[in-house]
């Protein structure tokens, strides 16, 4: 359950840093708690969080509304609840692409397809939280 910390430079220049967090899972075991706390700690501090969905799981609304409920009960902040981006990866297994919605966007980790649209909202975020 280990987060994973990574330097990143923005298309503006700016470095920040990823956590890569493990996924949040409905049900879970009580002797994973201690395990997942590095997980929450991470999340709370965030100044942005990225929501990576695997959109061509048939059942990615489900695991979102999991997500969503489990921030909200851990009261993390409501701007940063209201500012999550979601990302729908894995868009090169889908005909086609889910409805879009506000604060979503659609990449693909195998062929590359959507990041240079998503880094730049990043990048906005970033540059307004400067100014």
């Amino acid at each position: 359950l280990d987060t994973s910390l990574h330097v990143f430079r923005l298309p503006s220049g700016l470095p920040i840093l990823f956590a890569d967090t493990i996924g949040f899972i409905s049900n879970l075991p009580t002797q994973l708690l201690a395990s997942f706390q590095a997980t929450l700690n991470h999340v709370a501090n965030a100044d942005l969080l990225l929501h990576v969905e695997d959109v061509s799981n048939p059942d990615y609304l489900t695991q979102r509304n999991v997500v969503m409920k489990t921030l909200s009960a851990l009261k993390i902040r409501n701007e940063l609840l209201k500012s999550v981006i979601r990302v729908g990866n894995k868009i090169d297994k889908l005909c086609r692409l889910p409805p879009h919605e506000s604060n979503t966007y659609f990449v693909s980790c195998a062929d590359g397809r959507g990041f240079v649209e998503l880094l730049a909202a990043i990048d906005k975020v970033f540059i307004f939280f400067l100014h």
